[in-house]
């Protein structure tokens, strides 16, 4: 009766639990397996983002490398843009001041007849005006 009851619930029991504990296995070795490849997929990215964090910093330093040398081209053409209106407006100066010095000149010349008739005589005038009018 013993090896009866053993072979007909022991065995079947323990056969049971085995097959069960089996799957319950093979379950948790898939989720295993399935939770490892989501953890490299992960680390994979991880890795990808650190690779691209480090070409966007080097393309940003590339990107100040060249808005420093666009910087340092603007003022090398400001510098020359003064330099040469300041000789423009050098030689403007120079000739309003030649052209000043010239009417000043002619003011003097100008001022001085004036003088030069008041020193005449009115009788100078006059034979002036006689000689004058006798060669019409």
């Amino acid at each position: 009766r013993t090896k009866e009851c053993y072979l007909k619930e022991v065995i079947p029991f323990f056969e049971t639990l085995k097959d069960n504990f089996e799957g319950i296995q093979k379950a948790l070795t898939k989720e295993i397996k399935e939770m490892k490849d989501v953890f490299e997929e992960l680390e994979a990215e991880v890795a990808q983002n650190v690779v691209d964090r480090k070409h966007d910093a080097i393309e940003q330093k590339n990107l100040l490398i060249a808005n420093d040398n666009l910087i340092a081209e603007c003022l090398s053409k400001e510098v020359f843009s003064v330099a040469r209106n300041s000789e423009h407006n050098v030689a403007q100066f120079t000739d309003m001041h030649v052209a000043n010095t010239i009417v000043e000149a002619r003011c003097l010349v100008l001022e001085a007849e004036p003088a030069n008739l008041c020193g005449k005589s009115h009788r100078d005038n006059q034979e002036e005006l006689i000689n004058h009018f006798s060669k019409l």
